[in-house]
């Protein structure tokens, strides 16, 4: 096995930034292993047998010989000059030279230009080029990453930043390169990133020390051919290549990082165990210590050992004037890099000197003088205080055990060898996404050995953590965040603006959300200061440090993630030499769903805050609620004590607490980090603050509190209650606030029912951010977690496997009662959690500050959606991910709403997970990037919006980006105004332009209009599958019961006893068992289901079965209840997808008891005996077409189905456009009679319909047809044609969309051909059983042909009749 050494031992004279080329893709690089592709002598061009050793060693000799010659002559450069001349021939061309570019001929000045967005062009002073890579050559005295006055390709910017700005604006150009003789870059386009990435090499150290292998990567990566690319595409060349696999590679890395990480903690978790730490495992087996607390430290002790690689490996843990013998000091006893040398080298053994040894290293690091024999200088913050590790610090820890955690932290390991992890380059990526792995499992202890256990239960289910990719935070930068700075960088004193923006990530997780936020403002801030689009890194470093202190706000409910989001940022923000940043002023943990505002109070406690919880009294809640109606009702009245004491409630409300502001103190040392601390909890001390806090957390407890009588013993022994009950109503905010005393007990409960609970209330935290009326920008991926105690999942983290694994719920709902004699203790937690999720959702519906999602089955994007879009202030915006039910769902359709008619809505940009960018969720699942301001102030006057994109990339695409007024949007939804989901601009013009032609459904009563209802329609349901499943029989239970099967029902026998009447037993219809025109799609074999066959259809005797029979005395009292007496019945499949073959299936089947996934249709009596009409319109391609723009999930609700375009009855009155001899509704009949009366259950069905015949044969050709003319004719009815084919102009269709039409579909002949292209399973099953797509070819025939009869005036005739 391959042993490799860390990148910077092996390679010090090369550094890699942002990941460009990874250090671990360039050392499979220069070892030519056999993954990477393009390492092979054709590859470089080499002819003649030269071997890749051979051609690298020739370019190093001879470059050797051009360096002695330069640096003879560099010491008679002057000072003041920059030497550009000499360095470029001298060097440069012969370096340029030897790796195969020839000599490099100067830019010509049309390749130095390119365009603008504004159509404009800048020239770009470029020197050299060669194919699409920029080439830029400075002299010896020019700095890189600063501006040179004077020097061309260096005065306006930095020669780094310039040529980055030419690749990020030319499409043509990808790689490139600048150098000034010192060092090498190679950059690429960079557009989109938030930090510098280039790789450099050292030239003058690789020269002068004579470093072959730092030549041979500079050789095999800069070499021509590695940028050699076809005219036009860079984007195929060799170095792109690299990158893109490297990419890829990284999400492998990911993987093999999380279960290091895992691995090391197990390691850690049990060394400590098995290290004779007595008073450890007391702690532990008394519950002293619990097993979670356990975890914790065991984390924290891994934060700490990881922030000191990356610390090591990033040179940024000595203060630059640390003595060296100091730091070899301790890079060659404590460092981290040499217990990773040390864990390869030896095993370990009994002896515990090498932990005490990183113990020492620890506790230097929160100390004042840090340790100056080893130079280090102190951290401070919380991970390196004695608080972070109570326990752990005070155990030993044998060698054995650390190395073993070494190995795990310090390398991975394949099948092939083993490699240093390089932490230099982690990011909040990385650790965001090693913490996603570690919420995924249980810590457990047995016997000595320590374990993390991946079962259900776990931290990320019941936080709702998911960690989120970064191409959708980039996306999401560049529409919330962008703006904002661009806003602040134009305003009277840009820099101060910029500074003083307030961003928030409100479940801020590991601060991924956060860490890129802060990286953009700082290069905007950075090239403000400098003038550079690219700033030199020392420049931006400072300026991320500011924004990280002043900028960020997160809030997490889990601890844990509090924690990890601060390490994350101190990381990124640390500066060799000084304490961390400090941020516990604004990094907090606490629940942002459960707080309240100053309005919010104001408004008095709502009655529904008094509905009685589990564990109520409901005599207590019902006095409560009295009480506080009757003490707002004496409110009213100006002159009464309690009017008097709400004024004192009001201006205690609207005194503002002065904001913490540590922004005005320095932050350069650790006694200025521990006065800011100290400070800090000062402020928090305030009588003000805590009684503001207090007050908020009182009326926030009213809602979830316990409320009760209290009881007393009296001499009898029996228990009564007395006096008033417990809890918090009006009067008791108005007491507080006045200085009278609390209830006994109720201040101590209030206090923890807010720890329990978490109240987390902005304006008492974040004073300063009150103070400007909100956010400036939130950035956040809620969880989408519905607001539900599982069971299973609770009984599994509790070591309660039994009960978890239960056969049903029925069985875990026994064994969990019957844990009230056998488990007290965890009874008594279960209701617990049942009370706190139950108080919880108690809140969010009643408490007011949900107004529009906090409703129906509550999900947790919902509300945080709602609560978010309210901190932020006018200006500001709001970008999350969120499912995309957000826009499509019933439920959220108040909020969706409220953003359309206030033109906050921004983008909406629709994700199918088809692609994984959610690795740990399912494919199907469908989210969005959402961006919109608060409400308050216009943001748009149209939305953009995307759908069904599988890639950030596709966001740009002008084919799938489309806007929509909220005149659009009320056109195509007018009920719920919830969002149409298209999949292109094609679809969006279309679907509009039908909505113009043709009425929804059903148009409910709003704004002072009344309903319409043309069909006068009302939906149905019969049987719920679940809580009406006592009423189910089998067909074991019927026939053992003596019940005789005829068909599909069954009869009694004489032997039967019948109970409450019942004189038959009505098959169940399943949605799985109907399809369009076909009763008898599917039946059942006992519990199986199959496809009927074609010979069963050709059967007319033939009846589906189902798995269960009603009675029929049920089913009619529901037929009943339903005013609905035919003996036919219509509905449609609930279950559907826009992806599938077809969307909306609809059927006519005989008199059944019906599942609650097939919806029924209930027309009034007039239109009961046309219906058919309308289940025809539905299965047409053109009605499905349509529906597919609806569905954003997989249910076709009621509220979808009536806001479908549909043709009203009158339509079908009218003669038939190309047969005007007969109505349309007589044209239709004949069609529709033929395809649904097949069978002899159906009989009833034809005799309402006007026939009395026997039953159609069932021929499948023919069916065929049928069908192809109904189709036609209804795309006839739903986009009519002038004679001439040109599209008919709807009744107030203005000119611009009619122009906007017919520059899409010049005619409706061409929107059919497109419709029927849209039916891509549809296309490939005929593909597949005709060679050809016979569908639309002969649905197009008949168009054709009816269109001639319109034009003509001569009838058309089917052929078929």
């Amino acid at each position: 096995m391959k042993k490799f050494m860390p990148f910077e031992s092996v390679l010090p004279d090369i550094r890699s930034e942002g990941n460009l080329l990874p250090a671990d893709m360039l050392m499979h690089i220069l070892h030519r292993d056999r993954g990477i592709p393009g390492l092979t002598e054709d590859d470089y061009h080499l002819i003649g047998g030269v071997r890749l050793t051979e051609a690298i060693n020739q370019s190093w000799q001879k470059m050797q010989t051009v360096w002695t010659n330069f640096a003879a002559k560099m010491s008679s450069f002057p000072d003041e000059k920059s030497a550009t001349g000499p360095t470029r021939e001298l060097l440069l061309l012969p370096l340029f030279s030897e790796l195969g570019y020839g000599r490099l001929n100067a830019a010509k000045p049309e390749e130095r230009l390119v365009q603008r967005e504004d159509g404009s062009t800048v020239s770009y002073p470029i020197s050299h080029l060669w194919g699409s890579s920029p080439i830029h050559l400075l002299g010896w005295g020019v700095s890189l990453d600063t501006k040179t006055p004077g020097i061309t390709g260096a005065a306006k910017s930095s020669p780094h930043s310039m040529v980055q700005d030419f690749l990020n604006r030319s499409d043509n150009h990808l790689w490139g390169f600048v150098s000034n003789g010192q060092q090498l870059r190679i950059l690429r386009d960079n557009a989109s990133l938030s930090q510098q990435a280039y790789v450099q090499f050292d030239l003058e150290a690789i020269f002068t020390s004579g470093s072959f292998d730092e030549f041979a990567l500079l050789w095999l990566v800069c070499h021509q051919s590695r940028v050699e690319s076809p005219a036009g595409h860079p984007e195929t060349c060799w170095l792109e290549q690299w990158s893109q696999q490297a990419q890829k590679t990284a999400v492998q890395a990911l993987e093999s990082l999380r279960s290091s990480v895992r691995n090391a903690i197990i390691f850690l978790g049990s060394g400590f165990l098995q290290s004779g730490n007595t008073e450890l495992h007391q702690k532990l087996q008394s519950g002293q210590l619990d097993v979670r607390e356990y975890f914790h430290q065991l984390l924290r002790l891994a934060y700490r050992m990881i922030f000191l690689f990356v610390a090591e490996e990033r040179n940024l843990l000595h203060p630059t004037d640390a003595p060296i013998a100091a730091r070899e000091c301790y890079a060659r006893y404590y460092s981290m890099g040499h217990l990773r040398r040390l864990a390869m080298q030896i095993p370990g053994g009994r002896y515990c000197d090498l932990f005490e040894g990183m113990k020492l290293v620890m506790r230097s690091l929160n100390k004042k003088e840090g340790c100056p024999q080893l130079g280090l200088a102190p951290l401070g913050g919380f991970l390196w205080s004695n608080d972070a590790l109570p326990d752990l610090m005070a155990c030993q820890l044998r060698n054995l055990h650390l190395l073993k955690a070494m190995r795990a932290l310090g390398y991975t390991e394949k099948t092939c060898d083993i490699r240093p992890i390089d932490w230099e380059h982690l990011g909040a990526r990385e650790l965001g996404s090693v913490y996603e792995a570690l919420l995924e499992n249980i810590p457990s202890i047995r016997g000595n050995l320590f374990d993390l256990d991946n079962k259900p239960g776990n931290e990320r289910k019941t936080t709702g953590s998911y960690y989120t990719p970064t191409p959708l935070i980039n996306s999401l930068l560049d529409s919330a965040l962008e703006p904002v700075l661009d806003r602040a960088e134009r305003s009277e004193h840009p820099e101060t603006a910029l500074l003083g923006l307030k961003i928030c990530d409100p479940a801020c997780g590991s601060g991924h959300f956060l860490l890129a936020a802060a990286q953009r403002i700082a290069r905007h801030l950075a090239c403000l200061r400098t003038g550079d689009d690219e700033p030199a890194p020392p420049v931006l470093h400072r300026a991320l440090r500011e924004v990280i202190g002043r900028c960020l706000y997160g809030i997490d409910i889990n601890p844990m993630s509090v924690e990890l989001c601060k390490v994350s940022l101190w990381m990124e923000a640390m500066e060799p030499g000084k304490p961390l940043t400090f941020l516990d002023h604004h990094i907090l943990c606490g629940n942002s769903l459960m707080g309240t505002t100053a309005k919010l109070i104001m408004g008095g406690i709502p009655d529904g805050t008094f509905d009685a919880l589990d564990g109520d009294d409901k005599k207590a809640t019902s006095a409560l609620k009295r009480l506080n109606k009757k003490q707002l009702e004496a409110m009213k009245d100006k002159s009464s004590l309690l009017a008097e004491m709400y004024q004192q409630l009001k201006k205690e409300l609207l005194q503002s607490v002065q904001p913490f502001t540590p922004e005005e103190t320095p932050e350069e040392t650790l006694e200025d980090l521990e006065r800011r601390e100290a400070d800090f909890k000062a402020w928090q001390q305030r009588d003000a603050w805590r009684r503001k806090k207090f007050l908020y957390d009182l009326w926030t407890a009213a809602f979830v509190l316990r409320r009760f009588y209290r009881k007393e013993k009296r001499y009898n022994g029996c228990e009564v209650k007395v006096g008033q009950p417990f809890g918090i109503t009006w009067g008791t905010m108005l007491d507080y606030a006045h200085g009278q005393p609390l209830p006994e007990g109720l201040k101590e409960t209030v206090e923890k029912v807010a720890r329990d609970y978490q109240f987390f209330h902005a304006e008492v935290s974040f004073p300063d951010v009150t103070a400007r009326e909100g956010f400036d920008v939130i950035l956040a991926n809620p969880p989408w977690e519905r607001i539900k105690l599982q069971e299973k999942e609770w009984f599994t983290a509790h070591r309660q496997t039994e009960i978890a694994e239960a056969s049903n719920a029925a069985e875990r709902k026994r064994m969990i009662e019957k844990l009230a004699q056998t488990d007290p203790l965890i009874y008594t937690e279960w209701h617990a959690a049942l009370r706190k999720v139950d108080g919880m959702s108690h809140f969010l519906r009643s408490s007011g500050r949900y107004p529009l999602c906090g409703q129906g089955d509550i999900n947790l994007y919902a509300v945080f959606a709602e609560a978010m879009r309210r901190a932020v202030n006018d200006g500001g915006r709001l970008g999350c991910v969120v499912p995309s039910g957000i826009a499509t769902d019933n439920t959220t359709s108040l909020f969706f709403r409220d953003m359309v008619e206030t033109k906050s809505l921004i983008s909406l940009y629709d994700f199918e997970n088809r692609k994984k960018i959610f690795p740990a969720i399912d494919s199907r699942i469908k989210f969005c990037l959402l961006t919109t301001g608060s409400g308050r102030k216009p943001m748009a006057e149209r939305a953009h919006f995307v759908f069904f994109a599988h890639s950030t990339d596709e966001i740009d695409d002008p084919d799938k980006n489309f806007s929509l007024s909220p005149q659009d949007i009320a056109l195509l939804n007018p009920n719920t105004h919830t969002c149409p989901v298209f999949r292109n601009t094609k679809d969006e013009v279309l679907t509009r332009a039908v909505y113009r032609r043709v009425p929804v459904l059903i148009r409910e009563a709003q704004d002072g209009q009344a309903e319409v209802n043309p069909w006068e329609l009302r939906f149905g349901r019969m049987f719920d599958m679940s809580n009406d499943s006592h009423l189910f029989r089998t067909r074991d239970e019927l026939e053992k019961a003596g019940w005789e099967l005829s068909g599909n029902i069954f009869y009694p026998t004489k032997d039967v006893k019948s109970e409450n009447n019942e004189h038959r037993f009505l098959p169940l219809y399943e949605a799985k068992m109907i399809h369009q025109f076909n009763h008898r799609w599917a039946t059942y074999n006992g519990m199986k289901i199959r496809d009927a066959e074609p010979k069963e259809l050709e059967n007319k005797d033939f009846s589906v079965l189902p798995r269960y029979w009603v009675s029929e005395a049920d089913v009619e009292e529901n037929l009943k209840a339903l005013k609905w007496k035919h003996p036919w019945l219509m509905g449609w499949r609930d279950i559907s997808n826009a992806t599938n073959e077809r969307t909306v299936i609809s059927g006519i089947f005989p008199k059944s008891a019906v599942g609650n996934k097939i919806p029924l249709l209930i027309p009034a009596l007039p239109f009961q005996k046309i219906v058919y009409l309308l289940m025809s319109s539905l299965n047409s391609f053109v009605q499905d077409y349509i529906a597919r723009q609806k569905i954003g999930g997989t249910t076709l609700n009621f509220f979808i189905a009536q806001q479908f375009a549909v043709l009203p009855p009158s339509t079908y009155t009218q003669p038939t456009p190309w047969d005007s001899e007969i109505t349309i509704t007589e044209w239709i009949h004949a069609r529709i009679l033929e395809l649904l009366y097949t069978a002899e259950d159906m009989r009833p069905f034809a005799h309402e319909m006007g026939y009395d015949g026997e039953p159609f044969p069932w021929d499948e050709k023919r069916r065929f047809a049928l069908r192809a003319e109904l189709d036609a004719a209804f795309f006839h009815l739903y986009l009519p044609a002038e004679p001439d084919g040109r599209w008919r102009k709807a009744v107030n269709e203005s000119e611009t969309d009619y122009r906007e039409l017919t520059a899409v579909f010049p005619t409706p002949r061409h929107a059919v051909d497109y419709i029927m292209e849209t039916f891509p399973i549809k296309k490939k099953n005929d593909l597949k059983a005709f060679t050809s797509y016979r569908t639309k070819e002969v649905i197009l025939q008949d168009y054709d042909a009816m269109l001639a009869a319109i034009r003509s005036g001569k009838d058309w005739k089917s052929p078929l009749f």
